[in-house]
C-alpha cells in the first residue's frame, strides 16, 4: 500500500501546474532539432538516412523541384512529412497532419496519417517511411539537451 506523504502532493501539485508550461519550453527545442533533421538528412541527429534508390532521385529532381529542398534531399519531395513531423513554423508543408498533446508530464508528438500530401497523393507512408529512416528518434546529445531544458525550467532558470 502507498500512502501519500505531503512532499509527493506537494511535487503532484507542481507537476499539474507546471508541466504543460514545461513541455511548451521544450517544444520549439524540438521543432529545432526537427527542421535540422531533415535540412541535414538526418546527419545533424548522428546518423544520414540511406540514400534514395538513383531512378527515385532522378524523379525527384524533376518533380520536385519547386517543393523545399528542390528534389535534391532525402524525405523531403513535397515536404509534407517534414511539416507533419515539425508542425507549426515549418518551413515545409503538411503541418495540418500535426499533432502536439502537452500533459502535466511531458508531450507527446505523432503524425496524422491519411488524407494527401502537397502534390494531391496519398499521406499514407510515414510508418513505412519512418522503419528505413527514422525521424522521430534522437541522439544522446539532443535528449540530454532536452532535459537540460527541464531541468532549468524546474529550477527557474
Amino acid at each position: 500500500m502507498i500512502t501519500e506523504n505531503g512532499l509527493q502532493k506537494k511535487l503532484e501539485e507542481m507537476l499539474e501546474k507546471t508541466g504543460k508550461a514545461a513541455a511548451a519550453r521544450i517544444y520549439p527545442l524540438y521543432q529545432k532539432l526537427q527542421t535540422e533533421r531533415f535540412q541535414t538528412e538526418n546527419a545533424s541527429q548522428g546518423a544520414k538516412w540511406k540514400p534514395i534508390q538513383k531512378e527515385y532521385a532522378e524523379h525527384k529532381l524533376k518533380t520536385f523541384k519547386s517543393y523545399p529542398g528542390g528534389g535534391r534531399k532525402t524525405l523531403i519531395a513535397t515536404s509534407t512529412l517534414g511539416g507533419a513531423v515539425i508542425g507549426r513554423g515549418s518551413p515545409f508543408n503538411g503541418t495540418d497532419k500535426h499533432i502536439a498533446l502537452f500533459t502535466k508530464y511531458g508531450m507527446q508528438i505523432s503524425v496524422k496519417t491519411g488524407g494527401k500530401n502537397a502534390a494531391g497523393k496519398p499521406f499514407d507512408y510515414p510508418a513505412a517511411v519512418a522503419e528505413v529512416r527514422p525521424y522521430m528518434t534522437f541522439k544522446d546529445e539532443s535528449i540530454e539537451l532536452m532535459k537540460s531544458e527541464l531541468i532549468k525550467f524546474i529550477v527557474g532558470k
